[in-house]
């Protein structure tokens, strides 16, 4: 039987790359062509009022490895959309264009009738895209179809997935052991986010007027299974419902009764059309149907009717006779009272309901486990880290700060924030900002907040924050800020500081006064670092997220105690404080102990920066790497030597970062006219350096020596051995480096797809 196709978007005439305008799309269009597992059927478009959205390539993805008669429903060949959006922060989109393509786990949320979107990545866009290519990309996309046929796209360590999407709108409400089930008022902080009003909600200013009935609803444990669909009604609900077991309409029946009999002192309702009800369905959800629950979904319908007429459609409240008219009764037994089906047609809109912490939520997140000075001070990040050490500057008097964030405060963010309670969903600069502030009277600090990205700041000309500023600190706990900072020159001197992921060790990288050694090159020279000494064996351990805090895959947050948030930002304080009044750059690691919480300090020397241009790229090493290079050579004289090359390239910033040198292997062969590169344990270096970094550090070329009285131009040779790296490298769609050294000089050259550039240093 042959398959039938969505038509998404609409057609491009003429399917050629020509036809292409966004940079990305012609980028995939070249890897589709160059890969035997990609077959183009034709070009689409996307276009909204403002003109193009996305420009799409429809092709068959052919993937050999899915089993062929597979119990999910994936064909060998599917029909796909690979959608590239004009706007470059989105990213890209599968669709999978198959009418009857199966619903299944790790996908996006779509509107009813649109293909069905694949949920590719755990990281955010912002990081993915860092490192993304196009040739990875469908590399990717393949991976996917592949494990989702094996049924071994889940991880059997990952948190299940959730009964719904996610919905765009969110309302956080007091978690369910105390949560009251008495009317609810709802506060708008920011589009789309809402919470529990309190009586004494500071800073608010907004009228509230509405009526909640909250109907808490609870069901036995389901069977982990494929994400639903948002249901327009009541009857979709039952349905999504009762497929997986439970029975939806007794369950709701008795929620109602209990809560007019329960809750109500008079025992009735009446009806009251300004009064809406919001049923909250609380699921306990197992792996399989031998084990036990391992969460509980939380999902949230707002209808658009009152309790009264709820009640009465499903027949668990009546009028009864003699009794005052329009007040509505419990009844006891489902059944009693004639009802239709009626009930079904309500309409519902779905909001995501987050529960504010628990007590049992706190310790999961913790695994239970200075004077006044006259400057002027950035903060970019005013997370945990950030919010405890402004507060402790605050407390000192030292600075006045400007602090830059652009995200909000969410119920986890509670354990390990300066924030209290009453501000989630406030923007984390504004919230902190007010905190601080409040240290002293009458808010005498005068703490400016700022609601942005500092991304956006740094493309913004007419934006001179960063500017007046005499010292910027980054506490963002990104790759992509300190690195955008350490392009621009409208910062001041910078510092950035972070924790490791589990907490046990924190960093400080400071730049020279002079910004001759900025954040970037101290970010290559840490990761060196952690490759060569003994501590960084764990240093970075536990860089992947262990605590679900909300329905995406991404909503994911470390377990680390508020203890070693605290124990840290007091030493970082401290050192930055000290530090700014000197001029030298510093790299500064302290490491604590759980056993005994000793602290042990290790100040790693800074090498001079060495930057240099290399065709598109810009190439970062430093002297100790050069310096390291001539000395390997001089000890292997007369004979040529050699080796493999440890970094990392930013595809956003067209920057190559050379981090290591490694020596010859064991066994290679070293010649006086020739040297050939063994292989003995270059795997476990490649993989130690990549588990060291978190996946940032590892293979990126080769390097050798030429011999004595030689320069260090590539022989005819080594060209050819630059091309065979690069037709591997390419592959992945990255550049590869080949250095040589010489008699008197060093040279890169780089390879990128057909590019290729030599630069001498």
């Amino acid at each position: 039987m042959s398959s039938s196709y969505i038509e998404y978007g609409s057609p491009i005439e003429n399917p050629s790359i020509g036809e292409l305008t966004l940079p990305a799309a012609q980028a995939i269009f070249t890897a589709c062509e160059s890969s035997s597992c990609y077959e183009i059927i034709e070009l689409r478009k996307l276009e909204g009022e403002e003109g193009l959205v996305a420009e799409i390539i429809v092709a068959d993805c052919t993937c050999r490895e899915i089993p062929s008669r597979n119990d999910v429903g994936i064909l060998i060949r599917e029909r796909i959309a690979l959608t590239l959006m004009a706007d470059e922060t989105k990213m890209p989109e599968v669709r999978m264009l198959r009418n009857e393509f199966p619903t299944i786990l790790h996908c996006n949320y779509v509107k009813e009738g649109d293909p069905v979107s694949l949920c590719l990545y755990f990281e955010p866009w912002s990081t993915v895209r860092r490192v993304w290519t196009p040739q990875q990309f469908l590399q990717r996309v393949e991976w996917w179809l592949t494990s989702a046929a094996q049924n071994s796209l889940h991880r059997t360590d990952q948190p299940l997935e959730p009964l719904y999407f996610d919905s765009p709108q969110k309302f956080v409400i007091p978690p369910k052991d105390a949560l009251k089930n008495g009317p609810l008022k709802l506060l708008p902080l920011t589009k789309n986010y809402y919470r529990s009003a309190y009586e004494n909600d500071i800073s608010i200013g907004i009228s509230i007027d509405n009526n909640i009935i909250p109907i808490t609803v609870y069901f036995p444990p389901v069977i982990h299974g494929e994400i639903e669909s948002f249901p327009s009604n009541l009857g979709e609900i039952n349905d999504q419902i009762e497929k997986r077991g439970p029975i939806f309409s007794t369950k709701l029946f008795d929620a109602i009764r209990e809560h007019v009999q329960e809750n109500i002192d008079e025992k009735y309702v009446t009806k009251n059309p300004s009064e809406n009800c919001l049923l909250i369905l609380i699921i306990p959800v197992a792996r399989n149907e031998d084990s036990e629950a391992e969460k509980i979904d939380v999902s949230g319908f707002f209808l658009g009717t009152d309790l009264a007429s709820l009640g009465e459609s499903l027949g668990a409240l009546d009028r009864m006779e003699d009794y005052t008219p329009n007040r509505y009764y419990a009844i006891d037994i489902l059944g009693v009272v004639e009802h239709t089906n009626s009930w079904r047609d309500f309409e519902v809109s779905p909001v995501e309901i987050i529960q504010e912490n628990s007590f049992e939520f706190a310790q999961q997140g913790s695994g239970l486990n200075s004077e006044l000075a006259n400057f002027q001070g950035t903060l970019v990040g005013v997370g945990a880290l950030g919010s405890t050490i402004v507060n402790i500057w605050s407390k000192e008097a030292w600075g006045k700060w400007t602090l830059i964030d652009a995200d909000v405060i969410n119920p986890h963010n509670i354990i390990r924030h300066l924030a209290t309670d009453q501000l989630i969903g406030v923007n984390k600069a504004e919230a902190v900002a007010h905190l601080v502030d409040n240290n002293y009277y009458n808010m005498y600090s005068e703490t400016v907040n700022l609601n942005k990205n500092v991304l956006d700041l740094l493309k913004d000309e007419s934006d001179n924050t960063l500017e007046t500023s005499d010292l910027l600190v980054d506490a963002s706990t990104t790759l992509e800020v300190p690195r955008e900072l350490s392009k621009s020159e409208k910062c001041p001197r910078s510092v950035s500081i972070f924790l490791t992921p589990s907490g046990n060790a924190s960093v400080l990288l400071l730049e020279d006064s002079e910004r001759k050694v900025r954040l970037n090159n101290l970010e290559s020279q840490y990761y060196r670092a952690i490759l060569n000494f003994p501590w960084g064996a764990a240093h970075l351990k536990n860089h992947k997220g262990h605590l679900a805090v909300g329905l995406g895959c991404r909503d994911v947050s470390l377990v680390m105690s508020y203890e070693k948030i605290t124990l840290h930002s007091a030493i970082l304080s401290q050192q930055v404080r000290i530090l700014r009044d000197q001029t030298q750059p510093k790299l500064k690691i302290w490491i604590s102990d759980d056993e005994n919480s000793a602290v042990q300090v290790h100040d790693i020397p800074i090498s001079p920066v060495i930057c240099c241009t290399c065709g598109n790229w810009e190439m970062l090493l430093d002297d100790y790497l050069v310096k390291e290079l001539n000395k390997i050579r001089q000890e292997k004289l007369p004979n040529e030597t050699g080796g493999i090359i440890l970094g990392y390239a930013d595809h956003i910033l067209k920057q190559i970062f050379i981090v290591d040198i490694c020596p010859a292997p064991i066994d290679s062969d070293e010649k006086t006219c020739s040297f050939v590169r063994g292989c003995h344990e270059l795997t476990e270096v490649v993989d130690s350096a990549s588990d060291r970094t978190a996946n940032v550090v590892g293979y990126i070329g080769e390097w050798h020596s030429h011999p004595r009285n030689y320069t260090a131009k590539p022989s005819a040779a080594d060209q050819i051995l630059i091309d065979d790296l690069s037709n591997t490298m390419w592959k992945e769609g990255r550049p590869v480096l080949m250095l040589i050294v010489g008699e008197n000089s060093i040279t890169i050259t780089v390879k990128e797809g057909d590019q290729k550039w030599t630069v001498e240093i």
